[in-house]
């Protein structure tokens, strides 16, 4: 086999029943040009079985001696690509046929971009739909979303291999928010990066990948870590530690935010996009508005456990606050009204506002002409 272009890098522990699928819509790829480097990383199970059972000379693969986790073997694959260019699936995912065509293309369009991300579908353990992900394309709007959240999507994004390992690569400490760090640290070391505005994966969401009794500490942990040092190097004022922590735990673990944190991180996270760095050149009206978005989803997240834990009047009294503090065209004035109809439509709010999430992301689907997997 000639060297590939491009080099899509899969690490697999214990794949499962999804590694086979994923396998599959990889190797239909309308672009044939590349391989398939797999990092084995000490699978148990029959992964090892799945992958054999495709006799295909562009998959090659490298077992671990012993399991390294997954941000180590990634850096493993990145020595090893042969490809100019580094593909990241993983091995519960789905690739749309024209997946890497797209993202190849893209890459060579935007010869001054380190990374080209693209819009993608989360879909459940039975291939249904859940919602779309859609993250920014250009700079500024990256940017603002990596203070508290990974900026683009890692399945399907596309990297210049170079430019990766010139970065160092992976950092190994983190084990959950691997891809939140690096594309943090490209950001931080003004490299490029934007996003296809096309649906290209899906992205599975199961109990498995979801632990949070698992891994919602650590996760909580790396995650603040990471935004402390984006807010360091975009924002202008000087934040402490605990007053991160409380932001990051606002946006990841509201089920335990008393009233008043809640109301101590709404007012951090509007200093936080209020104040950032003058050489980032974001301009009042955009910052605003991320600054109310984000204090929306904390209200959101906070209002939803409410209703989990049955505690209509909280989260009716807590829609009210949230009015009075963001005004009264907000989303939450909806949550407030529906509040007063009955205890059953008020527990039904969550379940509704994810079916819409979920008619959006299959109505944005169609349209992209990806649907059939499911």
């Amino acid at each position: 086999m000639s060297q590939p272009r491009v080099t899509i890098l899969m690490t697999v522990y214990n794949g499962g029943t999804y590694l086979r699928p994923c396998l599959e819509s990889i190797l239909r790829q309308s672009l044939k040009d590349f391989e398939l480097l797999i990092i084995n990383d000490g699978s148990t199970d029959d992964s090892l079985k799945a992958i054999e059972y495709f006799d295909d000379r562009r998959i090659r693969i490298y077992h671990n001696a012993v399991n390294q986790g997954q941000t180590k073997s990634l850096n493993i694959g990145l020595q090893m690509a042969a490809g100019e260019y580094v593909a990241r699936m993983d091995a519960d995912d789905i690739a749309f046929p024209h997946w890497l065509e797209a993202q190849v293309h893209s890459i060579s369009q935007h010869p001054d971009c380190s990374v080209i991300s693209s819009y993608a579908v989360a879909i459940d353990d039975k291939n249904r739909i859940k919602k779309l992900y859609k993250p920014p394309s250009d700079r500024k709007n990256i940017i603002l979303r990596s203070l508290i959240a990974s900026p683009v999507n890692h399945v399907g994004s596309i990297l210049r291999k170079k430019d990766i390992i010139e970065n160092g690569g992976y950092e190994e400490h983190y084990a959950i928010a691997a891809d939140y760090a690096l594309w943090s640290k490209l950001l931080r070391n003004n490299f490029k990066m934007t996003t296809t505005p096309r649906i290209l994966v899906a992205i599975r969401e199961h109990a498995q990948s979801l632990s949070r009794s698992e891994r919602g500490k650590r996760e909580l942990e790396e995650i603040t870590q990471i935004v402390q040092k984006n807010i360091d190097q975009f924002v202008a004022t000087r934040f402490l530690g605990n007053e991160v922590a409380l932001f990051c735990r606002a946006n990841y673990d509201e089920e335990h935010l008393t009233p008043i944190e809640l109301k101590q991180a709404v007012a951090v996270t509007k200093r936080i996009y209020m104040n950032l760095a003058p050489f980032l050149k974001i301009g009042q009206r955009q910052t605003t508005s991320w600054a109310r978005r984000r204090c929306t989803t904390i209200y959101i997240k906070k209002i939803f456990s409410l209703i989990r834990h049955k505690d209509y009047k909280g989260a009716r009294g807590l829609a009210q606050r949230g009015i009075k503090e963001l005004g009264p065209f907000s989303i939450l004035t909806m949550f407030w009204v529906v509040s007063f109809l009955s205890r059953m439509v008020t527990a039904f709010i969550p379940p509704f506002y994810h079916a819409i999430l979920r008619i959006r992301a299959c109505l944005r689907l169609n349209r992209h002409s990806t649907i059939g997997f499911y």
